[in-house]
């Protein structure tokens, strides 16, 4: 059993062709093989990436049958590929340049020289995935949603515009899904059903807090960000209910959510245990409560028993469509911008992108959309003008807009993986790569009825605040040095930076935010 981990073992039937006929055929009429048909066309939109968002922005903007959009993919299309599509295969992808960006840090000082391969993970777990679906094609299709503070604390950054809350976000949510409820029988059966206690902040962390708020707001003073506003966005609670509500799922949406119809013999006595240290189960994570123990929704489709990801969501449903095309294989290397501002403002033009070496431009009459990612959409901004001149401009790139912010304020969460060896008549995914009469079986039942073994992935998901595991003293350590950190390092802070540190300070206080994840992995995954 391995803790903490997010690596999948490859089992050895990852290439079987059965995964043909776990579902349809999915079109591919939409893919442009021409570079120079795609640079011919003249679209509305050229939207750079077709990941996740990217192919979920194309497909919407399609809708408008009027307006003609171009999708630019530096990966490939890959349906009906196993090491994708197979549920249990999640990170088998992970590490093959034919599927990942591969990106890593540079050597890491405080790690004596170490470079650390650097993988975006979440809205489900996301590594930087290089092929059409991006980071939705080889995450660990975990589908779970954040605290609903954390949202209030995006629509106080965009004050209050936007619709950035939970519940401007909520009916976005259950638009994009379709989801199937567990079964009865799968619904953590011997896991304690004690409610979590009602949200209560705490006070002992505020007083340390106080210094920095007061830094903060003398420093967001002429602005229009405000240090009450932004800590009553953290301090957003809300109440547990006692079973799943269709009030916060989707029914018709192009992404399917489930949950595990296999589950390892490791399940109930981890679940057993968590409740015993004060983790307790909590029915309805998706309700923006996303404290406790739960049963994970998972981005599976499981009557099909494939991933269900941006590519067959988004892309396949429109991929017949005259209006929506999409180029692969293709790497935006720079926006193009009008010869003139519009009211003072720069506004692009066109997209420059290379294929096999060979340099084009695709046209767009109202609007570039930039999708790739937290490190290819900076990227391709500071290649084009857009950052911070000191940088750019020694590597012979002309400032177009002086926006030093760009590439910076990257915020990732450390990952601890601990293994552990179990007692030997507990079934786990080990017995895949173990006993050979077993992964035979699981691969034919997978083949005649999609479901099984290989059709499941991490079920049992847990977040928690600091408070459940370490004292008021401790934490209270933790926050003054936080403060002192903070305090000293305001001058040379962003605003966004500044008013960011507020809610995230603030939310350390509040046991709504939970800011430890345990995920338990039924099987041994090496890191």
């Amino acid at each position: 059993m391995t803790v903490l981990s997010f690596r999948s073992v490859l089992w050895s039937c990852v290439g079987v062709s059965f995964l043909e006929l776990a579902h349809a055929h999915l079109e591919d009429r939409g893919i442009v093989t021409s570079p120079e048909t795609f640079a011919a066309t003249n679209f509305d939109f050229v939207v750079v990436g077709g990941g996740t968002a990217g192919l979920t922005v194309a497909a919407r903007l399609a809708e408008e049958e009027g307006w003609t959009v171009g999708v630019i993919e530096a990966g490939q299309y890959r349906p009906n590929d196993a090491l994708i599509d197979v549920p249990k295969n999640f990170g088998a992808a992970v590490g093959n340049a034919n599927y990942d960006w591969l990106y890593a840090t540079v050597p890491q000082t405080n790690l004596n020289g170490k470079v650390v391969r650097h993988p975006r993970r979440h809205a489900n777990k996301h590594h930087s995935g290089k092929v059409l679906g991006g980071s939705s094609a080889i995450n660990f299709e975990m589908f779970n949603r954040p605290a609903k503070g954390e949202f209030s604390g995006w629509s106080a950054l965009n004050l209050g515009l936007g619709s950035w809350s939970w519940s401007g976000l909520l009916p976005y949510f259950k638009k994009s899904e379709t989801y199937k409820p567990p079964r009865p029988e799968d619904v953590f059966p011997l896991a304690s059903t004690t409610r979590r206690r009602a949200f209560q902040r705490r006070q002992n962390t505020t007083d340390a807090a106080d210094a920095f708020y007061t830094a903060a707001d003398s420093a967001l003073g002429p602005t229009a960000l405000d240090v009450d506003d932004l800590l009553a966005a953290a301090s957003d609670g809300s109440d547990t209910v006692s079973k799943r509500d269709d009030a916060y799922h989707g029914s018709s949406g192009p992404v399917h959510a489930s949950h595990n119809e296999w589950y390892s013999d490791l399940a109930h006595p981890y679940i057993l245990s968590m409740n015993s240290l004060g983790v307790s189960t909590n029915f309805n994570p998706d309700s923006g409560d996303n404290v406790g123990i739960y049963n994970c929704p998972a981005s599976v489709d499981r009557d099909a028993g494939v991933r269900s990801y941006a590519a067959p969501a988004y892309y396949a449903p429109n991929a017949a469509k005259t209006n929506f095309l999409v180029l692969t294989g293709a790497q935006a290397t720079k926006i193009n911008w009008k010869s003139s501002n519009v009211d003072g403002l720069a506004v692009a033009e066109s997209v420059s992108f290379a294929v096999n070496g060979v340099s084009y431009t695709a046209q767009a009459s109202k609007e570039v959309i930039l999708s790739g990612g937290v490190f290819n959409t900076p990227q391709l901004l500071e290649l084009s003008g857009v950052g911070n001149p000191s940088i750019i401009n020694p590597l012979g790139i002309t400032t177009k807009i002086n926006l030093p912010g760009v590439g910076e304020n990257l915020q990732d969460h450390a990952m601890i993986p601990l293994s552990f060896t179990i007692k030997s008549d507990y079934l786990t995914w080990d017995e895949l790569r173990n006993n050979a009469t077993f992964a035979a079986e699981a691969a034919a039942e997978y083949a005649a009825t999609k479901h099984g073994v290989l059709a499941s992935n991490i079920g049992v998901l847990s977040f928690f605040p600091l408070q459940r595991f370490l004292t008021p003293s401790k934490i209270l350590s933790i926050v003054s040095t936080l403060v002192s950190d903070l305090c000293s390092s305001t001058s040379s802070m962003s605003l966004l930076q500044i008013a960011q540190s507020v809610l995230q300070l603030a939310w350390l206080s509040n046991q709504s935010i939970p800011q430890v994840e345990v995920v338990m992995i039924p099987g041994f995954n090496p890191t």
